[in-house]
Parts: structure tokens; sequence; C-alpha cells
């Protein structure tokens, strides 16, 4: 019984060909790139929270000895934090790559992943400092200008490294280029 090896269903081919195109569509790789911004805040926010409330008891006055309601509390606010930040990087990001045609250079995941760590790295200490420097409502200040100034620059260094990656290889094709 040795005839010609089977040939695959259609249906497969069908099937692989579909994955290909939506691995490479711009909305999957811009939900990639978003969840991983993401994941490396909330990340992020964990392990500062955990700090702030544990090592440095920075809370309100009625939570002092109520350290986990504290980093309930703090957890699920740098979760509302988190994801209006993600939404406003997703849009300002999308509408960055339809603007200068950058929609087949796959945005690099770890770039995202380390660009949403960095957001939180830096928050919680600036505003910690804008809290003991100046009395008052500062640090609510702060966080509106933080909230709406941080996802515009990691848009802009997402954006800046997808073309920077274009113009080196103008030939890659998106599948291409998300391996590296």
């Amino acid at each position: 019984m040795s005839g010609p090896p089977a040939q695959p269903p259609i249906v497969l081919e069908v099937a692989d060909e579909y994955l290909k195109l939506r691995l490479n569509s711009l909305c999957d790789r811009m939900w990639r790139l978003t969840s991983r911004f993401f994941i490396g805040m909330f990340g992020a926010a964990l392990f500062t929270n955990a700090a702030a409330v544990y090592l440095l008891h920075d809370v309100d006055a009625d939570r002092i000895g109520k350290w986990n309601l504290a980093f309930w509390e703090l957890t699920l606010e740098f979760f509302i934090f988190s994801l209006v930040l993600t939404v406003s990087f997703f849009l300002l990001t999308w509408i960055g790559m339809m603007a200068f045609r950058l929609r087949h250079v796959a945005p690099k995941l770890r770039l995202g992943f380390a660009l949403g760590i960095a957001v939180i790295l830096i928050q919680y200490p600036a505003e910690l400092t804008v809290r003991k420097l100046t009395p008052g409502h500062s640090a609510d200040s702060f966080l509106l200008d933080y909230i709406l100034l941080s996802p515009i620059c990691c848009a802009a260094i997402v954006l800046f490294d997808a073309h920077k990656r274009r113009a080196a290889s103008p030939s890659q094709t998106p599948a291409e280029a998300s391996l590296r």
C-alpha cells in the first residue's frame, strides 16, 4: 500500500491561511502590543503597591493597620489607572499607525511591555515626591497631567521605533518582524 502521500484537506489550508492573515492584521498586532503594555503596567503596579503599603506604609490615615484593605484599594485604583492608560495608548498608537502608514510594520511586543513597566516605575516615585514637596492637591493635578502625557509619550516611542524599523527594512513582512 505504497501510494502517493495523502494531501492535507482543503479545510486545513484555508484555516492556515486565515490564521496567517489574522496574525498579520493590524488589529491583532495592536491588541498584542496593548495587552503587553497593560500586563507590564499592572504587573509593575502590584510590586510598587506592595512596596508602598507594606514597606513604606504610604497609606491614608484611616487605613493604617489595615494593610490588606489598603493594598486591595490601591491595586483596584491602579487597575483602573492602567485600564485608562491602556485604552489611550491603544487609540493613539492605532491612529498613529494609520496616519503615518505604518500598518505593515509589526510593533515590538517587548517594547510595549517595557513601556508599561516604565510608566508605573516613573509614576509612583514622581507622585510621592510631588506629595512630599508640595502641600494641598498638587498630587491630583500631577496625576491628571501624567494620565494625559504618558500614553502620548509611549505611543510616540512605539511609532518612532516602527518608523525606524520600516526605514531599515522596507521589504520586511509583518510576520518576519514579529519573530524578532
